[in-house]
């Protein structure tokens, strides 16, 4: 049975029309989940992040220098990691609930077993 072969896909011609389409402030950034972290060695030009930061400041890392950064959940902190999906969720159940008009906020403590 002969394999299908795909087309190439034009990512940097994609990109621009969507830019021109949009008119986006800052250019679109993608990222990938990999299974293991040895997977990082076989992207060229990867730059891998030593330093711990947020989820969130890695994509503007990649805006503002232009570079393809790698991480892993090493890189995060616990709330980071567990938002996206980096680490297990503890179970929690709220204890306490803030009813003021101005503030609303829930405190929670883990389930004990």
């Amino acid at each position: 049975m002969a394999r299908k072969e795909t087309p190439k896909t034009d990512w940097a011609g994609l990109s621009r029309e969507m830019d021109c389409l949009l008119r986006l402030k800052a250019s679109p950034v993608a990222y990938k989940r990999l299974e293991k972290a040895a997977e990082l060695d076989k992207i060229p030009e990867l730059v891998r992040l030593d330093r711990r930061a947020s989820f969130c400041q890695v994509p503007a890392m990649v805006r503002t220098m232009g570079l393809t950064i790698g991480a892993t959940r090493e890189n995060f902190g616990d709330r980071c990691a567990r938002i996206n999906g980096l680490a297990p969720i503890p179970w929690c159940r709220p204890v306490r609930l803030s009813c003021s008009p101005r503030w609303r906020r829930a405190s929670f403590t883990p389930m004990s077993s």
